[in-house]
């Protein structure tokens, strides 16, 4: 009876051992799916940062050239159309931001903007949208709300612009200019407010927002539930049936924007791969 029960557990101690070392091995397997997925999380956190710095520095870029374009309005009360055409229009060329920027407008007093309004195109727009402009309400609501809060400030898309296929892309930002008018005796007298404006095609914007060619994404922008536009996306890429996504906030001036990243085929498989 004792050789029996002996030969018994011989037999079942491999068994015993093998079961063992399978359910090691099932752990060892869980436990690196998740590191690994960990990482691949972590890296992808990384990229979307990547994206909304790029956005962020393209919306300062904007925030630069109005300010310096404040300044050079400020530095001359006389400024004609010439001068104000060949300031901005060099400093978009000079600054690479086309077609980022489609238009600069001088409002010399936001109290009558399509009267006093000097305009510089873009070589790529017509002369015949600037009406559009001048008679668009979000437009005239952005001007009176910078003027109003002395702030920089983001309108609301400016919907179809005539005929130009762009138009539901534009955003308007204003930079109030509020400047005193001094009596004979240096007290104020009265404050003359006037706006410089960039229209800006946030879709060029954020399609031209840098990120490595092996880690392509899917790049969309809200303004609270609203997509401002189309989303960017590869060939046979949807944010639907994206593994890994991502909403960031992006401040600016008095305005909260969305900008959502999502993964795609071609990057899950390259962060899988890349995986030690």
């Amino acid at each position: 009876m004792t050789s029996a029960a002996t030969l018994v557990r011989k037999i079942e101690l491999p068994w015993l051992i093998l079961a063992a070392l399978l359910i090691s091995t099932l752990l060892a397997a869980f436990q690196s799916s998740r590191q690994m997925r960990a990482d691949a999380d972590a890296r992808f956190a990384e990229i979307a940062l990547s994206e909304k710095r790029s956005l962020i520095r393209q919306l300062h870029d904007v925030e630069s050239l109005l300010l310096g374009a404040k300044a050079f309005a400020t530095a001359l009360p006389g400024l004609g159309q010439t001068a104000w055409d060949n300031y901005t229009v060099a400093r978009v060329r000079d600054g690479g931001m086309q077609p980022r920027i489609v238009a600069l407008q001088l409002v010399q007093d936001t109290n009558s903007p399509s009267a006093t309004t000097m305009t510089s195109l873009l070589p790529s727009l017509p002369e015949r949208i600037v009406p559009f402009w001048n008679q668009s309400p979000p437009i005239k609501s952005v001007i009176a709300r910078a003027a109003s809060t002395n702030t920089l400030m983001m309108s609301q898309p400016l919907g179809t612009l005539g005929d130009v296929p762009d138009g539901p892309d534009y955003v308007a930002l204003a930079l109030p200019i509020n400047t005193t008018i001094l009596g004979k005796d240096d007290t104020p007298v009265s404050t003359q407010s006037a706006a410089v404006l960039a229209i800006v095609n946030l879709a060029a914007m954020v399609s031209s927002m840098e990120t490595e060619q092996t880690y392509p994404v899917v790049r969309e922008l809200f303004a609270g539930e609203k997509r401002l536009f189309p989303i960017f996306a590869p060939p046979t890429a949807s944010s639907d049936v994206a593994e890994m996504s991502v909403a960031l906030p992006v401040k600016f001036g008095q305005t909260m924007l969305h900008l959502k990243i999502s993964s795609t085929p071609q990057l899950e498989k390259t962060l899988r791969s890349d995986m030690p």
